[in-house]
Formats: C-alpha cells, structure tokens, sequence
C-alpha cells in the first residue's frame, strides 16, 4: 500500500509547475474543509490532499529571514520533505488564522515553541517524536495496527558516541545534543 502511494505522488508530481500559495489563501482552503464538521482525521487527509503535485525538496525550511544558521522560509507550501508535509498539514489542520498556525507550527518544529537553529526538533527518535507526543500532535498507534510485525529498535546516544549519531550539516553545541535512550 505505501509503495502504490509513493507511486502516485511520484507520478503527479512529474510534471508539476511552481505553485507559490500564500498563508492566507492556504488558511481560506483549509478553512472551507474544516466547515464540513469531518472527523479530525477526515480532514487532516483533505488538507494533506491540497499538496497532492507539489514536489519533494530536501531542507525546505528554517528559520526564516533572521535565523543564523539557516535562513530558509519558516514555511512554504510549494514544495515539501516528509517532516514538513506533515508538520504543516498538522498546523494547518488545528489553526484557523496566520498568528495560531505560526504558534502551534513552531511547537511543533521547536523545543518550547522557541524558534531557532539549535531549539529545532532536527532528530526524529529523540527529539520530534517524543516532543510532539507529549504535546499531544501525535499519538504511537503501533501497537494498535500491528505486534507481529512490529521489530523495536532502540538508539543510546551519549555526549561521547554523538559523532556518530551525529547527521551532517547540523551544528548543535555539547549542552543542545539530544542524549539517553531512545526506542
């Protein structure tokens, strides 16, 4: 089934043109869908279906204009990589106006909200999984697809093996690396 849908996007995004959407007009779409009364989850999959065509880029955010280290857009809706497809459908499907969307998006993406490089959610098991579920944006369903296929893996990082742990390009200082165990 993922493999089909991987399939499908790949081959809508194909031909795609530039689409520059602005936060207003994506909010006035998200809006029209949340009036239908759909069950959460009914409409997280019809806001997530208004980026169906854009095309995958790698690291397509930062910080914005006045981040030191990256000075990306703090989002976009042209293009997308599969954190941020889901961090801004997320965003998108909880928030009604720019000032809440931009709130809960920086909860999201940022330790405490606290928007910069090095407060950044950069890795998944350690930071932006259990981060978020502890906000409440996400919930481990796991168990409930499946126990017979489901393999745990666990991650131990110490300030010692944080080399290599450690993904390239993301410069955090000895205090900000993530470290325990992680499952």
């Amino acid at each position: 089934m993922a493999n089909t849908f991987l399939i499908e996007v790949s081959a809508q995004t194909a031909n795609t043109k530039k689409v520059f959407v602005s936060l207003e007009q994506m909010l006035n779409q998200t809006r029209k869908i949340k009036n239908e009364n759909l069950p959460l989850q009914n409409s997280i999959e019809k806001i997530s279906e208004l980026f169906l065509s854009r095309p995958f880029k790698n690291a397509p955010l930062g910080e914005g204009k006045n981040g030191l280290i990256d000075t990306d857009p703090l989002f976009r809706f042209d293009a997308f990589d599969c954190v941020t497809f889901v961090e801004e459908t997320v965003a998108l499907t909880l928030e009604n106006d720019t000032h809440s969307f931009e709130e809960v998006l920086a909860l999201i993406r940022y330790k405490d909200g606290k928007i910069s490089y090095n407060t950044r959610h950069h890795f998944m098991m350690s930071q932006w999984i259990p981060e978020n579920i502890r906000q409440g944006f996400v919930k481990d369903i796991t168990a409930t697809i499946s126990t017979d296929f489901v393999q745990e893996s666990a991650l131990h990082i110490t300030k010692n093996n944080w080399k290599e742990h450690k993904i390239r390009g993301v410069r955090l200082k000895p205090e900000e690396v993530p470290t325990g165990n992680f499952s």
